[in-house]
């Protein structure tokens, strides 16, 4: 039995190889979706918007937050 092994990559941090401003961007990007999501909340207490829409955005936000994050990882 042949079984072909590739060589392991190193693991590197995004970060390490990542100019200054990329990182910085997506900071600024996290950021924005903090202020998203506390718009949210504010729209959700003020009760003029459906329940289930408001859920539905929040969903795409935490996505778009674990995206970003793993980014940064």
């Amino acid at each position: 039995m042949n079984i072909c092994r590739r060589p392991k990559k190193k693991q590197l941090h995004i970060e390490d190889d990542m100019p200054s401003y990329i990182s910085a961007y997506r900071t600024a990007l996290l950021e924005l979706v903090e202020v998203r999501r506390k718009a949210l909340e504010e729209m959700n207490g003020e009760k003029k918007y459906p329940e289930e829409l408001i859920r539905r955005l929040e969903k795409v936000i935490d996505h778009e937050e674990e995206g970003l994050s793993m980014q940064l990882k």
